[in-house]
């Protein structure tokens, strides 16, 4: 016999629960069971243990540092050459974040009328995907390689299980071995995900990636002016 299944949330979580009933996010729950002839299988959610799904994503992390640690990856890609003037530059994103709106306008008004060019590779920022559709963007990028002078990854802030998916073993290795500078902007400033440890440079928030950019080429033509 099949029966509908419904949820209630009956108390109040410290952390929203669309925070943390997400697909492939570990949930422990406390739950009454209702059964009606009618209307089928009803769970009431009586309460959230949010600490279990924070000490699971927890560990998962602890694990993915020892093992980026064990293979020599802490901060890597910052052997490769980043050039002292960024001109071209492939941003992987999602053109309706709004970290990425803020990074865009944040590099075409900068003071000094700096042209610089995006190309944008888009991925999820956030769910099961961003592993695969990170990966790929970087393929893509791969194989341009003359055409760009570094990658940004850029997303906003979020909740702690919205950004876990950044904590990455598979990504954290791409990026680490990754042949051109790659530039990690994301979430806010306290945020810190495993990306942030191996990449060239981490940045907090996605408009310090612009600024970082917009400040390196400033540097170069402050030089310029001086030895003129």
């Amino acid at each position: 016999m099949w029966a509908n299944v419904y949820f209630f949330l009956k108390r109040k979580s410290p952390i929203p629960p669309e925070d943390i009933l997400k697909q492939g996010v570990a949930v422990k729950l406390k739950v009454n069971v209702d059964f009606h002839e009618r209307y089928g299988l009803k769970l009431i959610i009586e309460d959230i243990d949010s600490s279990f799904t924070m000490g699971q994503l927890e560990m998962q992390r602890q694990a993915i540092l020892k093992a980026i640690q064990e293979r020599g990856l802490i901060r890597k890609n910052a052997e490769t050459h980043l050039p002292v003037v960024v001109q071209r530059l492939a941003v992987i994103s999602s053109d309706r974040a709004a970290g990425y709106k803020d990074f865009i306008k944040h590099l075409e008004d900068n003071f000094y009328g700096y042209d610089i060019r995006i190309d944008l590779f888009e991925a999820a920022m956030q769910g099961q995907q961003v592993e695969t559709e990170i990966s790929s963007c970087l393929d893509k990028v791969e194989k341009a390689l003359d055409d760009y002078d570094a990658v940004a990854i850029i997303r906003g802030g979020g909740g702690r299980t919205d950004l876990a998916a950044f904590d990455n073993l598979n990504l954290a290795v791409r990026i680490a071995r990754f042949p051109i500078p790659v530039l990690i902007g994301i979430g806010h400033e306290i945020d810190q995900s495993v990306l942030d440890l191996v990449a060239y440079r981490s940045l907090k928030t996605p408009t310090a990636v612009a600024d970082f950019i917009i400040e390196r080429n400033a540097s170069f033509e402050s030089t310029l002016d001086s030895l003129g």
